[in-house]
């Protein structure tokens, strides 16, 4: 079954036409408590508070010829989604470029978009320093926290 028209997106790389869509985040764990992606000060004031949330999520994306499609590849990218105080503060990103990268990757591996199989690949989002989204305090609150630098004080 091929990539519907409505929704997608096409892509040239090495001359060749492509097709691409990228489905709906699916959440992969519930909260996470890794202070590697997330800054603790934030992380013990989202659980004190019961707001804002962190969970692993993947985004699988289906990409294939645009004329004639047999082959498709497909892409698990796998990230954290945090969704803040303030709502979704941070989440996957899909670029183009990105996906172009990854079309030339498998190209480069044997896929081959006009024959008949499926190629998967995954891609892990990660980040060099931990996550600080922005901390809403409630008044007394404000002095244990000044030095944080997101922070919304309300009375």
């Amino acid at each position: 079954m091929a990539i519907p028209k409505k929704g997608s997106r096409k892509i040239i790389c090495r001359e060749q036409a492509y097709r691409w869509l990228a489905s709906r985040d699916r959440l992969v764990s519930d909260w996470q408590l890794d202070p590697g992606k997330v800054d603790p000060e934030w992380l013990a004031f989202a659980q004190r508070y019961r707001l804002g949330s962190v969970a692993e999520t993947r985004i699988t994306v289906a990409i294939e010829a645009n004329e004639n499609p047999k082959g498709r590849l497909i892409l698990h990218v796998y990230g954290t989604s945090i969704d803040g105080f303030l709502g979704m503060e941070h989440n996957i990103q899909i670029k183009p470029a990105m996906i172009k990268s990854v079309i030339e990757q498998a190209l480069d591996a044997g896929w081959n978009a006009s024959k008949n199989s499926e190629f998967r690949l995954a891609l892990h989002q990660e980040q060099v320093e931990p996550f600080r989204p922005v901390l809403l305090v409630f008044g007394d609150a404000a002095s244990s926290i000044a030095h944080y630098p997101k922070t919304i004080v309300l009375p």
